[in-house]
């Protein structure tokens, strides 16, 4: 079978054993049979005897052979010679016996009969057939023809021969200078026995060419090979042999000879098995013992092979091994793998169910025993030396457990390594206790993990000391190498580049496993602090998580500032602060979360600070002997029992926006102080005492970008308590309040007090609580125009940007708004972030009383206004709407609702809604449309003159009516009805007031009765007969300045013709056309 690269060898093993010694046995049978029957004939005729013989011998052999003469001597002994026995086997093969020497047994002879006891065989010689085209190497010198077996032997032997003596002398071969022997046949016990001995065997590179594919082998010598047989008819072949001085001649230069004194041999044949072993035999060069074992079952074909080592220099067989099997990669593969030492013993087998795969490496079986190895581990750099322990290989698995050894100046106390010598990635497996001084373990990991997160955080390592005891754990995988390190008394100094100066570390237990770190009690000190107990796990894929938790720690806040500051991210939330003194003292810290990605990191940090002094880069005096504790976690910043003296707000409104510091008076006293941050937002608690002697107590949310003031409880210096509550979203104010009050808490150059002081135009304002708790703000005058204005100009801004005060009552004597003042005003105001509300209890405008809502929604703005005045008057209202006066008299009652959405500059084109209005009796004095009309009515010579005059005397009514509705600002006239004293006008159609556009539609009847029209113009009284007319009119254009012209009365609306039919109470006619028109 083939092994890789190993050389073809090929084992037969037939039934009938084949080789030139059972030549001669046959030969030996071929002479006795002949010579018994023809015992007396012998002497008289040699020829026909010669014949006899290469006849019979060529039939046994099945191989043409000859002899030249056989001769007849008496004395000293009779013996009977044959010369020239010539043997072609047909192979290449040629087989020359130069003398044979036949002696019969003396005492057997006198009795006239023929019994040989022994013979010779003279000067043999072994060459290639003249002319053969076959393989004529010495090796295939060895293949001789099929022969008999034993029983088949002896079967051919005379019923009366005895024990048969059989010498060979001088047999010459290209394998041995000279082989001499003897066998001795005995039919009695079915045996033959003998020995053989060749001096200076030697195969040349042609002869074991078929043994050296790799070339490396000059020449095998030996200086005698001594052989011991026996064969039975139950025991085929039983044989011993010794080989003295073997040598193995390698053409490298400077390469030793592989060499020995004496290696012996057993083997036994038998029809079922075969059995071969070589006694351990002691080599010189490599030095070693060596020992083969070989079996075959015949049966089963079972077949095994097991070699024996002792005392082996690993390095030189390493070296002779890769000489002589250069391109057997099982070899490679293991001795790349073992490097060097000594093995005591060594042992490697191999099974198979068939001899043509006995040499599969799937089989092989290595055991053995290695002081002082040195094993290369694969996929690394790391080699383990000064190995105690032990090898073995099963399966292709090569195994080598340690008892003792050293990797990277670390000891190891236990250890295996497990490496697939036959898979193609020769995957592998290893664990070693060591005890190591861990000055080089930054090297080794990087070694081991070239290119990870690890490896460059490694690189930022420097002057690392300490000693620890560990495991370290090395496999391969389908991703490439995982490393495993266990170690446990780790005591570790050294420099990190994240962390300033020496850091000193010691733990309890310290793992890596699976691209994950493990820390168990490890206490960390550097100039930034001490921490204890710390516990923790690092995963270094491609997205590195961290968890970490430690029992307690102390930290320098000086240190610990200047080293953030070196952090981007974080140097900008410290930019406005100059120094930072105290202590930190840390309970707990419990970090989680991915390493690159801190935004998303979980913690969750408890501990306490003291001696805290904080300074701004624009003021030297900010915080100063500030305590309390604290606990941080991404969804919760929590500081308690807060003590502090805050002299300047800057350091804390430059990292978070907390405009109401500005407004405070400095410096006053915290105590008692909460301070928490959750996603909702920031909330304060907290006693604050000022230099006035005035106190007060804040609790505050920001919520939604906005604060929201949950409680706030001033004592002024009067002993005067003011309290806000806010209970589930309402306010409740209670005590009083005024400006004095405030003077007390609020920074005198601060926007809020200036904003109030513009906001009430330097009036005096009072709060009080009603019997609800809610505040009421009076005030006398209150100017909205300005505080509109100043919303414009940032720096002169009526309140804080994020300062949103409860909601509160607002009574003012008078406000103005829109240029418009507004009297007896009582509203609710709700001001927020995101929605403004006020709700108009009672307000009075240009003499009409009205309630409604106005809701602001980030710009948005809902409004509804209401009213149902009864009597008014429409001379004062319309001037007050209009900046005019005189345009029309009279009384008049108002229902209206209306309403609008949109931003400022879209309400008015937004408003929709109804009104009704109607004035029992009046007159109108200005009114374009009107005027139009009546113009246009005028210019017909039917009419001129006889209709009134607008400009000069007003246009009288005794009813006016309007019933509109009112859609995206436009007025849509459903129903107008003025009933003059002579004429009536009715219209419908839509007003825009705010683009000034109208078109509307109208009916005009200029007289309201028969008689009066017959007595104004009798022409038509007799034309009509009884009935009355009507005008239609168009009026399209400006509300300024209207177009009116006549209306075919096919486009007149059958609603208009409807509402002027009942108001006259009798049957009239459109005019189409008016004369002189």
């Amino acid at each position: 079978m083939a092994l890789y690269s190993l050389p073809t060898v090929t084992m037969s093993f037939n039934k009938k054993p084949s080789g030139c010694i059972f030549v001669f046995i046959v030969v030996c049978v071929a002479i006795i049979s002949i010579g018994m029957g023809v015992a007396f004939f012998w002497m008289r005729d040699s020829a026909y005897l010669t014949q006899a013989l290469s006849t019979f011998l060529t039939q046994r052999l099945n191989t043409p052979t000859t002899s030249k003469k056989i001769e007849l001597t008496l004395f000293p002994l009779p013996c009977l010679t044959v010369t020239g026995l010539d043997v072609d086997t047909g192979r290449g093969v040629h087989i020359l016996v130069e003398k044979t020497l036949v002696y019969p047994e003396l005492l057997v002879l006198a009795t006239g009969k023929i019994d040989i006891n022994r013979i010779c065989f003279t000067t043999i010689q072994v060459s290639p057939s003249t002319g053969s085209k076959e393989n004529n190497s010495p090796l295939s010198q060895l293949h001789m023809p099929e022969l008999p077996t034993p029983i088949e032997f002896f079967s051919m032997l005379p019923p009366t021969q005895n024990d048969l003596l059989i010498r060979v002398e001088n047999f010459q071969h290209p394998f041995f200078a000279r082989m001499d022997g003897s066998m001795v046949v005995s039919p009695e016990q079915k045996r033959i026995s003998g020995e053989l001995s060749a001096k200076d065997f030697k195969m040349d590179e042609t002869s074991v060419s078929g043994l050296d594919p790799g070339k490396k082998i000059s020449t095998i010598t030996a200086t005698l090979v001594k052989t011991r047989f026996s064969v039975t008819e139950t025991n085929p072949l039983d044989m011993e042999m010794s080989i003295l001085s073997p040598r193995i001649h390698l053409k490298e230069k400077n390469t030793p000879d592989i060499s020995g004194e004496e290696i012996t041999a057993k083997a036994v044949v038998t029809e079922k098995h075969v059995a071969l072993s070589f006694d351990p035999t002691d080599f010189d060069s490599p030095e070693l013992t060596l020992g083969v074992d070989f079996e075959y079952d015949r049966v089963t074909n079972d077949a095994g092979i097991t070699f024996t080592g002792e005392k082996i220099q690993i390095d030189p067989a390493r070296s002779a091994t890769l000489t002589l099997l250069n391109k057997n990669r099982i070899c490679q593969e293991l001795f790349w793998i073992l490097r060097g030492g000594f093995a005591p013993k060594v042992s490697v087998s191999f099974r198979s169910n068939s001899l043509k795969s006995l040499f599969n490496p799937q089989t092989m079986v290595i055991s053995g025993a290695v002081k002082a190895g040195v094993v290369k581990i694969p996929q690394t750099e790391l080699t383990v030396s000064k190995i105690n322990g032990r090898v073995t290989m099963n399966k292709g698995i090569l195994t080598a457990h340690v008892t003792h050894g050293e990797v990277n100046g670390g000891k190891v106390k236990r250890g295996t390594l497990d490496v697939d010598i036959l898979g193609n990635d020769h995957g592998f497996e290893g664990e070693f206790d060591l005890s190591t001084d861990l000055n080089g373990l930054a090297q080794t990991l990087k070694g081991l993990l070239p290119g990870t997160l690890l490896a460059g955080e490694l690189d930022r390592c420097d002057k690392i000391s300490g000693t620890a005891n560990g495991t370290l754990g090395l496999k391969s995988t389908d991703h490439g190498l995982s490393v495993s390190v266990k170690a446990d008394s780790i005591v570790l100094g050294g420099e990190y580049e994240r962390i300033p100066g020496n850091i000193q570390l010691t733990a309890k237990t310290f793992t890596f496993q699976n691209d994950e770190i493990f820390i168990d009690n490890l206490a960390a000190t550097s100039s930034l602090g001490v921490l204890f107990n710390i516990n923790g796990r690092i995963t270094l894929d491609t997205d590195p998580v961290l968890t970490i938790s430690t029992g307690s720690g102390r930290l320098d806040l000086s240190q610990l500032f200047e080293w953030l500051t070196r952090f981007k991210p974080i140097e900008t939330i410290l930019s406005p602060m100059a120094s930072i003194q105290g202590q930190i003292l840390l309970d707990q810290v419990n970090l989680d979360g991915p390493i690159l990605r801190p935004r998303n990191l979980a913690y969750t940090i408890n501990g306490s600070f003291a001696n805290l002094n904080l300074a701004g880069k624009e003021s030297s005096s900010g915080i100063s002997n500030a305590s309390g504790r604290f606990m941080v976690s991404p969804d919760n910043q929590r500081l308690t029992e807060l003590v502090a003296t805050i002299h300047s707000p800057n350091p804390i409104t430059a990292m978070a926006q907390t405009p109401l510091l500005d407004e405070l008076s400095m410096p006053f006293t915290l105590s008692r102080g909460v301070i928490e941050t959750k996603p909702s937002g920031l909330s304060f608690d907290g006693d604050l005492g000022f230099k006035t002697g005035t106190s007060l107590f804040l609790s505050i949310e920001n919520k939604d970008g906005g604060f929201l003031l949950n409680q706030a409880t001033l004592k002024d210096k009067e002993r005067r308590v003011a309290r806000l509550l806010n209970r589930e979203g309402r306010f409740i104010f209670e005590g009083q309040l005024d400006t004095h009050s405030l003077e007390g808490i609020l920074n005198p150059e601060g926007p809020a007090l200036k904003a109030l002081v513009r906001l009430t135009g330097n009036n005096h304002f009072s709060v009080e609580s009603d019997p609800e708790n809610t505040p009421v703000l009076s005030i006398a005058f209150l100017d909205i125009d300005k505080m509109k204005a100043a919303e414009k100009k940032p720096t002169e801004q009526l309140l804080p940007e994020d300062f949103f005060p409860p909601p509160f009552i607002l009574k003012a004597d008078t406000l103005k708004f829109n240029g418009h003042l507004f009297n007896k005003v009582k509203a609710r105001v709700t001001l927020g972030r995101k929605k403004t509300e006020i709700t108009i209890l009672r307000a009075r405008g240009c003499t009409i009383d009205f309630t409604g809502t106005i809701v602001d929604r980030d710009g948005t703005v809902d409004i509804h206004f209401a009213t149902e005045e009864t009597d008014g008057d429409l001379d004062t209202t319309l001037s007050c709407l209009h900046g005019k006066q005189g345009l029309v008299s009279g009384r008049y009652s108002l229902r209206a609702n209306l309403e609008s959405t949109g931003t400022s500059s879209s309400l008015a084109d937004n408003v929709k809604g109804n009104f009704t209005l109607n004035s029992p009796k009046g007159r109108i004095y200005k009114l374009t449309l009107l005027s139009r009309i009546l113009s246009v009515i005028n210019i017909s010579t039917l009419f001129k003159g006889k209709l009134p005059n607008i400009d000069q005397d007003g246009f009288a009514y005794s009813a006016l009516s309007v019933d509109a509705d009112v859609n995206q600002g436009r007025i849509i006239l459903k129903n107008v009805i003025i009933d003059g004293q002579d004429m009536t006008i009715i219209f419908n159609g839509w007003i825009e007031p705010a683009k000034n556009r109208l078109e509307i539609t109208c009916l005009v009847a200029p007289f309201k009765t028969a008689d009066i029209l017959i007595e104004k113009i009798p022409v038509l009284g007799n034309i009509l007969q009884g009935r009355l007319i009507s005008i239609p009119l168009k009026a399209t254009g400006t509300i300024d300045n209207p177009d009116v012209f006549l209306l075919p009365p096919a486009e007149v609306g059958k609603g208009l013709v409807g509402t002027m039919q009942r108001l006259l109470e009798t049957p009239f006619k459109l005019i189409e056309k008016l004369p002189g028109m």
